[in-house]
């Protein structure tokens, strides 16, 4: 759940995602898409408003402490992956069984 998030150049931003929702923002650009993300994920720091996981206030909460991902739409940074060795690839780093990630890309790709 997002709270008043503001950053300069970007537009006060508030919204609500359920556990295990994809979502997608879309809009021109510099309009304040991938600045917004960053924030969620902790990469860049809101000069405003609330960041909360399950009710829980994580704006100083480390990026790799969030458990949380985003992914672009353009595969710039793997385009020598699969679209499914994309989606394992950060699921892999978390230590979980070959079978775990399978099923999870699975739900992932029916999505």
């Amino acid at each position: 759940k997002c709270r008043k998030i503001t950053r300069p150049f970007a537009y006060r931003t508030r919204g609500q995602v359920k556990s295990g929702e994809f979502v997608v923002l879309l809009g021109p650009s510099g309009c304040g898409k991938t600045t917004t993300l960053h924030i969620i994920a902790g990469t860049y720091k809101a000069t405003a408003g609330e960041i909360l996981f399950d009710s829980r206030v994580v704006n100083h909460v480390p990026p790799k402490d969030r458990n949380i991902g985003m992914v672009f739409q353009d595969f710039a940074l793997y385009p020598h992956m699969s679209a499914r060795q994309n989606i394992a690839y950060t699921l892999k780093f978390k230590e979980m069984s070959e079978s775990d990630v399978e099923k999870r890309v699975k739900r992932i790709a029916a999505s």
